[in-house]
């Protein structure tokens, strides 16, 4: 293997060394991803200049990794849960195969040393990695561990409040003040702006008894999101957070309310009419 890495040299220099884009090829899909962002890999095949298939049986090549296909790649539970969450969101590395003490991780970057190492530190494994798809990797992030995975796993390690007794005992305070809490406002955030990037019309917030669901309403139709199980122990936080975002009174839950937020992102503004609807 040549000594170069993705980790030693930039991501696009690489691909033209091994004359898999041009420099005019990778000055563009720079100059793309300056102004809309996103991982170079993504901009050069969404934007048509080089095909994923063609990135990666160079690189394939190139570093001496196998490619995993992570949408053809069923994962079971034991598996996803071989790695702990932040690792998976702070590496953009999902595990996809684990069998005695030798773990498979799919990764953009087959190169990145410092994290494969953490993972082994961590999981006490031997980790082998696998080259994927930027976008796929995400996709089997949000799919596998659901929306704000990331958030509710920092919300567990750092508060230890049993919620749901507090919701049982009528004391509310601290959940009140929790609605405040800066990984509840990523939360709602990360919630909201996955219904703009799925051009959905509307968000549909449901508490149950033993569960919060959340759908988005996209094309006419409603589509359940994949969430984390730990989401419900924050329900309760999580609406106040909204209705305080829509200058609703949070201490009124016996009648229904109308509001409005307005939020914004890649400098678009989104105005947002909110209606709550007390419940059994």
């Amino acid at each position: 293997m040549a000594e170069e890495t993705l980790i030693g040299k930039q991501y696009g220099e690489l691909l033209v060394s091994l004359g898999i884009i041009t420099l005019d090829d990778l000055n563009r899909a720079l100059s793309i991803q300056s102004n809309k962002g996103g991982d170079l890999d993504a901009v050069l095949v969404e934007n048509e200049i080089v095909s994923w298939d063609r990135i990666a049986d160079c690189l394939s090549e190139h570093l001496s990794v196998d490619t995993v296909d992570l949408s053809e790649t069923p994962i079971g539970e034991e598996v996803l849960n071989s790695i702990p969450v932040r690792l998976v969101h702070r590496y953009q590395m999902v595990p996809v195969e684990k069998e005695d003490g030798h773990i498979k991780v799919a990764t953009a970057d087959p190169s990145d040393f410092a994290a494969i190492d953490d993972i082994k530190f961590v999981s006490k494994c031997d980790v082998e990695p696998l080259l994927a798809y930027s976008e796929d990797i995400k996709t089997a992030i949000k799919r596998y561990y659901g929306i704000g995975s990331d958030t509710m796993d920092g919300l567990i390690d750092q508060d230890g409040v049993d919620l749901e007794a507090e919701v049982a005992s009528g004391n509310e305070g601290d959940i009140e003040e929790l609605s405040e809490d800066a990984s509840i406002i990523r939360f709602v955030n990360q919630v909201m702006s996955e219904a703009i990037s799925d051009r959905a019309t509307d968000i549909h917030i449901e508490p149950f008894e033993h569960l919060l669901r959340i759908r988005y309403r996209i094309d006419g139709l409603l589509y359940e999101a994949s969430l984390p199980p730990a989401v419900r122990r924050y329900q309760a936080a999580i609406i106040s957070r909204i209705k305080i975002m829509a200058d609703m009174n949070i201490a009124e839950k016996r009648l229904p309310h109308d509001g409005r937020i307005t939020i914004r992102r890649g400098g678009t503004e989104f105005d947002l009419r909110v209606s709550t609807v007390p419940t059994h």
